[in-house]
């Protein structure tokens, strides 16, 4: 990060979460504990809704998600609603 500046935060974890963090600085995958929280949160952020697109598509094709559609079209079109 040459040229930019980082912050300080402090926080606590529980004990299995410093266990796996320690692991992974020993097993030299990352250098520092700073490391596995600036890549786990970037991980985080680049990922958190990249499989949204399927799930509503899975969704939709469901059962459910059919009587949803339907539902939907009737209320928008109450007068061309199939009995």
């Amino acid at each position: 990060m040459a040229g930019k500046t980082k912050t300080h935060t402090g926080f606590r974890m529980p004990p299995d979460i410093e266990r796996k963090v320690n692991a992974l600085i020993e097993n030299e995958e990352f250098n520092t504990k700073s490391d596995v929280f600036v890549a786990a949160l970037r991980y985080y952020f680049d990922h958190k809704n990249s499989n949204l697109d399927d799930k509503i598509e899975t969704f939709l094709l469901s059962e459910r998600g059919q009587a949803l559609i339907k539902k939907l079209m009737k209320d928008a079109h109450p007068s061309k609603a199939r009995k």
